[in-house]
């Protein structure tokens, strides 16, 4: 993805022609990194800065849409692995302290950890599966979330590319 990305943006004077293919492959490359990503839950893999990258150079709300789904997807993981694993997590203290949150707010707790780029999402997600939390209400709000911060980032990458590069006197 961060290949097609910089051939993209360095090339973007020849390629005109052929920019809704770069375009295709970019998204659907962005959509397979970002799934990865969030479905790791051991390995943390860099999916936001796939997220940034392709948000300077493609549509921010697209790529903020596109890591949004992505990431709910690929988060399903980690709700899944509680859902079948409950007794192996239940006597952790990590999953105490989720449980106890998703408890007393289980939409506002898996909307803010979703929205806010942090490792921690997937023991909440672990234990929101590991509770039986309805998977349709899980998937909705960790979309949510997910997609504000994903087009956080994916604008961020779209105002601090641009800046940087005119800077750098290279866009």
């Amino acid at each position: 993805v961060i290949a097609i990305i910089l051939v993209a943006l360095f090339l973007r004077d020849r390629l005109s022609n052929v920019k809704g293919v770069l375009e295709a492959f970019a998204y659907g490359g962005l959509f397979i990194v970002d799934f990865l990503a969030t479905a790791s839950v051991v390995v943390p893999l860099p999916g936001a800065v796939a997220v940034v990258f392709a948000g300077s150079v493609l549509s921010p709300i697209l790529v903020g849409l596109v890591a949004g789904v992505a990431e709910a997807l690929g988060e399903s993981v980690g709700y899944l692995l509680g859902f079948s694993g409950r007794g192996i997590v239940e006597n952790r203290q990590f999953y105490q302290r989720a449980a106890g949150w998703l408890r007393r707010r289980g939409w506002l707790v898996l909307l803010i950890f979703a929205a806010i780029p942090n490792p921690a999402f997937d023991v909440v997600g672990i234990a929101a599966g590991a509770l039986r939390f309805p998977f349709w209400r899980f998937l909705l709000f960790v979309w949510v979330g997910k997609t504000i911060k994903s087009l956080g980032l994916a604008y961020a990458g779209y105002y601090g590319m641009s800046s940087l590069l005119r800077w750098f006197q290279i866009g």
